[in-house]
């Protein structure tokens, strides 16, 4: 079954994975599509309390856009996509269920934090009603608490980072968050053992997470240079991160990233060859090479059927010249060795 929505001028295609990785295979699903206007069309994505990553695929544009679904259990997130796609527009808008979060969350992709921290003394807009109120939302505290790591006030922070970190163990951005906390107040030993648990959760949900957690074992590698098992584990996070930190696209908020539609890699001319010998067979068309259009090219392919690729770089270079030589010595070890399985370009024996 083929999960499709179909806009005016383009048909959406929507799937769940749980990695964020180009060649991921996700779960088809159908989100109900909701026209916002004339240009606009809205869909509500279910979350869950793990780390999942939304696939969109436009038949337009033939590109794919993976983005974190940043939704917990009973809530849901909004994707806005376009009606008329061009390849101008590719990335959805996203947008959480907290109003705050969403607010904050503009502020920091406009760089206007210090405003949005003027207005979050409300309690309306306040980053650190946001991380108090965890459980209800852990996306919305993890907002709120990217939001006062970048404003630097710390002691807003209290210890409720701790919490975020220990109470949603399938949350990436709790560590990067603990860790970061952490290492500004100047404890790194305790900031490392965080930033080490990243690989078991995953790519954190936020652009800023993987931007803070890259930059900080950077800054480790050069602290810890003396220490070789310590600048091994850093260096194996640093490798786990670097792939998504590569493919995200900075000014998103929530981890996106924006590719060429993937597809299977087609075979190449001698799988194809070697894929129709049995039927070739069966009809009668092919018995071990093709007809011999002279007694000397009838030497040479008998010759090749009984040792095949046997005379080294000459024998190689005869086989390019002529074709049907190649073929006829492929067709002699068909028969001899059965047919080999296809992986990529390169032929291996079943």
């Amino acid at each position: 079954m083929v999960a499709t929505t179909t806009s005016v001028t383009a048909t959406w295609t929507f799937a769940v994975a749980n990695l964020f990785s180009p060649t991921a295979v996700g779960f088809p699903i159908v989100p109900y599509p909701e026209p916002i206007g004339v240009e606009l069309i809205r869909y509500k994505i279910p979350g869950a309390n793990k780390r999942q990553f939304l696939q969109i695929s436009n038949s337009t544009t033939k590109k794919r856009v993976t983005t974190a679904i940043v939704a917990s259990e009973n809530q849901s997130m909004e994707v806005l996509l376009p009606k008329a796609v061009t390849t101008a527009r590719t990335e959805p808008d996203i947008k959480l269920q907290n109003a705050q979060a969403n607010y904050l969350l503009a502020s920091i992709r406009k760089g206007a934090l210090r405003q949005a921290d003027l207005a979050s003394k409300s309690d309306v807009l306040s980053a650190e009603r946001l991380l108090q109120q965890k459980v209800g939302d852990p996306f919305a505290a993890c907002v709120g608490a990217y939001a006062i790591l970048i404003m630097g006030e710390l002691e807003r922070l209290h210890d409720w980072t701790k919490n975020l970190q220990n109470w949603f163990p399938w949350l990436p951005d709790g560590l990067v968050i603990r860790g970061e906390h952490l290492a500004r107040l100047g404890q790194h030993d305790e900031a490392l053992e965080s930033f080490a648990g990243i690989p078991g959760r995953g790519v954190p949900a936020f652009s800023m997470g993987i931007v803070f957690a890259v930059n900080r074992l950077r800054q480790y590698q050069a602290m810890f240079a003396k220490d070789a098992e310590i600048l091994e584990e850093i260096k194996s996070v640093e490798e786990f991160l670097q792939p998504a930190a590569q493919r995200i696209n900075p000014s998103q908020p929530v981890t996106t990233s924006v590719e060429q539609e993937f597809t299977e890699l087609q075979p190449s001319k001698e799988t194809k060859i070697i894929s129709q010998l049995p039927r070739l067979r069966r009809s009668g068309v092919w018995q071990g090479g093709l007809p011999a259009r002279s007694p000397r090219e009838r030497v040479h392919r008998k010759h090749r059927q009984e040792r095949p690729f046997a005379h080294g770089k000459n024998s190689l270079h005869r086989a390019r010249r002529r074709p049907h030589l190649r073929e006829s010595a492929m067709g002699a070890r068909y028969a001899r060795e059965g047919p080999r399985r296809s992986t990529g370009t390169r032929l291996t024996r079943q």
